[in-house]
């Protein structure tokens, strides 16, 4: 997990390449799972100390990842040899979301245009 993490934020601002199904999973669940601690976090202080201003963690760190994720979720399609002009489906009604869900769930597709099968590279952990 802690690899996948390190990958993910590394090629923050990459959109070429791949990001295997298991490297996209891992990051979304650490990024869930941040996600509820702050927001447990954020409510108990904010509670206990009567101020909004204990939220600003929380949105600190989801305007830091939104280019992380969106990152992740094109090299992501691109594993399972699609365009990250999928994306574009997310400014559709809610079950456009299904379909980029399937596409990450995809397994990977051998050598593709957007590069070598991530799971025959030699050295995985320096990706």
């Amino acid at each position: 997990m802690i690899n996948a993490i390190r990958r993910a934020y590394s090629n923050y601002s990459t959109l070429q390449g791949r990001a295997t199904r298991s490297d996209y999973w891992w990051f979304l669940l650490y990024q869930w799972l941040v996600y509820i601690f702050l927001v447990s976090v954020c409510v108990f202080a904010s509670d206990f100390f009567k101020s909004e201003y204990f939220f600003i963690p929380l949105i600190l760190f989801v305007l830091l990842n939104v280019i992380p994720n969106f990152t992740i979720l094109v090299r992501r399609l691109h594993d399972s040899s699609k365009s990250g002009c999928w994306l574009l489906l997310f400014l559709l009604p809610v079950p456009c979301f299904l379909v980029i869900l399937i596409f990450t769930l995809l397994p990977s597709d051998g050598d593709n245009r957007y590069g070598a099968d991530p799971h025959n590279i030699r050295n995985f952990n320096e990706i």
